[in-house]
This record gives C-alpha cells, sequence and structure tokens, in this order.
C-alpha cells in the first residue's frame, strides 16, 4: 500500500512540476486579460483568463512549443516552451503604436452600438457549439467542482405554449467532478443550479435580442475604456470596446420563474472576449437565490469553442429539442464521476484564479463516484428507468465526443 501511494504522490508532483503557468503583463507588469495563444500550426488556440494567465500541460509543451501571444492592444510575440525551465513564467507584451492621419474620429450611436451587440449574440448562439469548461457551484453546505462540456445551439422562444415547459438549448455536462459538503451523513445525491441559471440566460438574451433599439441609452458615467449601455425594461448593462465589440453583460438581481414554476432571485454577469470576426464566452458570474438560500455559481470557458453539425437524425428541430430536454435533465441531476488522479491532473492544467468566492473549512470530499439512478429516490419504476437509460445515453455520447477531441 505505501509504494502505491508513493507512486501516486510521485506522478501528482510530476504532473504539477511540468505543467506550466504563463502570466502575460503589460509594459507597467498589469495583467493582460483574455489574450490569444495560437500554435504555430494553428490547431491549437488558448485564451487567457481574467488575470492573464494559461496553462500548458507537459504533452502540449512537447508536441507544440511554438506559440504566438495576441492581442488587439499589444505586438504580437512568439514564445518557445522549450527553452522555459520554470514552472511559473511572466512574458510582458509591448503595447501597439500606431501612427495615424489626422481624421475626424466619430463615436458609435447608442442604435449602432445596439445593432452590433445583437450580432454579436446571435453569432454565439447561431451554432451548435461545444467549449470545454470549468463549473464551480458553492452555497453554505456544499462546494461542486466540475470539468465538463458546455454545449449551445440557438436559444428558444419560451413565452410560446410550445416551449413553456422547455429547459432552452444551453447545458453543461460534467465529466470529471469534486463534491465537498459540510455534513458527511448527507446521502443525498447532488442537484446543480446550473440548469436553472442556463433556463435563466435563454430567456434573458432572448430578451435582449428582442429589445427595442430605443430601450438602448448610453450611461453617463465613467467606464474606463469601454462604453457603457442601459437596456431599459431589463436593467441590463452592456459594457462593450469603442468598436462595438462586447465586453460583459451585467443584471442587478430579477426574479425568474423557471419551467417547474419555482421562484429564483437571479444576479450576476457575463464575460466575453473577441477575434476579429466573432465573440465568445469566457466566464458566467451569478448568484442564485431561492428559499433564503444562496448558491454562486461560476462557469469559466477555457479556449474557443469547437464548432460541429447535427447528425442526420437531429436536423429536425424538434428531435434537437427533445436532444437538449435530455442533456439538461442529465444536468441537473448528473451521475458523480469522482477520481482523485485525473481531478489532480486537470486541475495542474487549467484551475482559474477566483477570490469570489468564501471560505469551506471541514468541508468533507465524497470520494464514492455513482450513477444517478442508482441513488434517487425509487419510489417511481418508471423515473429510476428514465433516468439510468439517460445516464447511459450521456455516458455514451461523452465519450463519442472524447473520441473527437472535445471535452477533458
Amino acid at each position: 500500500m505505501r509504494v502505491i501511494v508513493s507512486l501516486i504522490l510521485v506522478f501528482l508532483i510530476f504532473q504539477k512540476v511540468c505543467s506550466q503557468t504563463l502570466q502575460v503583463v503589460d509594459s507597467k507588469g498589469n495583467p493582460v486579460p483574455y489574450f490569444t495563444a495560437v500554435s504555430s500550426n494553428f490547431k491549437s488556440v488558448k485564451i487567457g483568463d481574467a488575470d492573464g494567465r494559461i496553462f500548458f500541460s507537459e504533452s502540449e509543451k512537447l508536441l507544440e512549443k511554438e506559440w504566438a501571444l495576441r492581442h488587439l492592444a499589444f505586438e504580437e510575440k512568439v514564445i518557445y516552451l522549450d527553452s522555459i525551465e520554470n514552472i511559473e513564467i511572466t512574458v510582458s507584451l509591448a503595447e501597439k503604436l500606431l501612427e495615424l492621419n489626422q481624421v475626424d474620429i466619430q463615436a458609435l450611436s447608442d442604435n449602432e452600438i445596439a445593432l452590433r451587440v445583437k450580432s454579436e449574440l446571435s453569432g454565439i448562439a447561431a451554432n451548435l457549439t461545444f467549449s470545454n469548461s470549468f463549473l464551480i457551484e458553492q452555497s453554505e453546505e456544499y462546494y461542486f467542482e466540475s470539468y465538463g462540456l458546455f454545449i449551445q445551439s440557438g436559444l428558444m422562444d419560451r413565452t410560446t405554449k410550445k416551449h413553456r415547459f422547455d429547459s432552452g438549448r444551453l447545458t453543461f455536462l460534467p465529466q470529471y467532478s469534486k463534491i465537498s459538503e459540510k455534513t458527511v451523513s448527507r446521502k443525498s445525491p447532488y442537484q446543480s443550479t446550473v440548469p436553472t441559471l442556463t433556463v435563466f440566460l435563454n430567456d434573458f438574451i432572448f430578451q435582449i435580442l428582442s429589445s427595442k433599439l430605443g430601450s438602448w441609452k448610453r450611461l453617463e458615467k465613467d467606464c474606463g475604456r469601454f462604453e457603457c449601455i442601459q437596456i431599459d425594461g431589463l436593467n441590463a448593462e452592456v459594457s462593450v470596446f469603442p468598436n462595438g465589440k462586447l465586453n460583459s453583460i451585467s443584471l442587478p438581481p430579477r426574479v425568474f420563474k423557471d419551467q417547474y414554476g419555482i421562484v429564483h432571485e437571479i444576479t450576476g454577469s457575463l464575460d466575453f472576449t473577441s477575434s476579429q470576426e466573432n465573440s465568445f464566452y469566457t466566464k458566467f458570474s451569478f448568484d442564485v437565490h431561492k428559499d433564503e438560500k444562496e448558491v454562486k455559481v461560476l462557469l469559466f470557458f477555457e479556449g474557443i469553442p469547437s464548432l460541429l453539425n447535427f447528425p442526420e437524425n437531429y436536423q429536425n428541430r424538434s428531435n434537437q429539442d427533445s436532444f437538449f430536454n435530455a442533456l439538461n435533465s442529465f444536468s441537473k441531476t448528473p451521475d458523480y464521476h469522482f477520481d482523485q488522479e485525473i481531478f489532480s491532473r486537470l486541475r495542474s492544467t487549467y484551475f482559474p484564479k477566483t477570490d469570489q468566492l468564501g471560505e469551506r473549512d471541514n468541508f468533507v470530499t465524497r470520494k464514492n463516484s455513482y450513477q444517478y439512478h442508482e441513488v434517487m429516490e425509487k419510489s417511481d419504476y418508471s423515473s429510476v428507468q428514465y433516468m439510468k437509460e439517460n445516464s447511459d445515453f450521456v455516458k455514451e455520447l461523452l465519450e463519442i465526443f472524447k473520441s473527437y477531441g472535445l471535452g477533458w
């Protein structure tokens, strides 16, 4: 047993040593958030987090040694990982200096910003996309971490009778998870808040796209290098770059009734990054309140999403809706796959820094994996059977995704 434990410790230390953290700063030492790192063969693209950091695994260091660091406001810089020995490195980027002829520069109008933001949001939702993601959910009773896949394909108008009880077309599928709990004797299976949040976001983004241009008003306040717009009626604040590219969308507390009629109060923000053509999610940060209980939800997106097409048997819109309802059912009551070795390896290569969470002293990790149908209340055989079949379906789906290089 001691030999096995020693080998595991050596493996974990090896992973930690071999993984590399890259911090990108400007000439003053300030972090450069959401820069992109592109491998020399263009097969891999990484996006820095809000603190200007990215992580390279040992396999990435061996297979893709040359990386170009890029940001719209800075000069491109090429680094070679095989020539860097330190575990943590800091790279400084030089600001771009543009010599321009004298021209009259006019700021975008409120209507122009509204149209560009709507176009950006429509572009994000237009296709079937898959993003490697990392989820944290925290309440007073538990702390849930999961590496998984975020999947999106369009939006639903849930104000219509047909879709009133649907769960939308955004979902998160956990792959490798870790639950830490305050109460050791708690036997009930974990239930996620994410499906509530994704239904809310489906409706919220749909409302933004449906808003009238006249409701977009520029705010008279200092937003630094960004333009801030208020959407009347939604009380949403949109932060954009001067060229209209999305930076963030935030909203004060608002009441939301989900598809089951349960009332929640939700507040938070969406953060974005952009290429020259498209915008992408980088982080969801929300507080969800229900029955005087609060759950903090942080969802981080690693890299640029992968674009896929539905197979032939899912070209029908109705079949796609059923597909996402099944995935959201799994997301609400996911199987729990805990593997300390895999989780530690993933954590050493990608773990976003956050100061938005409280202490979790004396929390105990749940070490026994399970499938949800094995631990759910078995009062209804048909429900148990459905959850088993749905679990098997998602498990097979994740294996297929993995064979195409999607997921962790």
